[in-house]
């Protein structure tokens, strides 16, 4: 069996008493307090949710127009800061994975979920080119 990847905060979720689980090869939180308290404490509160296990991709500012083919949103009018939840799709139209991208100014930020990253960064390279990451 393949040791479970840790993300930076392990050791808080940990600490904090979350029951850890393995997701997609991470050892990640799957619960702290119990469903109800926790949807009660987003609801009244906030929560937050450890990103660090997602694949996070920089693509440079340029990439706007080739990405907009791969998703049914408007990337190339994204403002500044802003981000836009989205689907990264194949070439039939079909989902291959959901994701967030940003508009950082001088590049797109693009995050995936970390159990579809093997077959997304093949898509993206296949579409985008090798050399559109950094």
């Amino acid at each position: 069996m393949t040791e479970l990847r840790q993300t930076p905060f392990h050791d808080l979720h940990v600490s904090l008493g979350a029951k850890m689980t393995g997701f997609a090869g991470w050892d990640m939180p799957v619960a702290f307090a119990g469903t109800i308290e926790e949807h009660l404490h987003t609801r009244s509160a906030a929560s937050l949710f450890d990103v660090a296990h997602m694949a996070i991709v920089a693509l440079p500012s340029g990439s706007a127009e080739p990405l907009e083919r791969l998703v049914p949103s408007d990337i190339v009018g994204l403002g500044l800061g802003r981000s836009r939840y989205t689907a990264l799709t194949t070439e039939s139209g079909g989902i291959l994975d959901d994701c967030i991208v940003t508009n950082h100014g001088d590049h797109l930020g693009l995050v995936v979920n970390a159990s579809r990253r093997d077959v997304v960064l093949p898509h993206l390279r296949t579409h985008l080119g090798d050399d559109s990451f950094f």
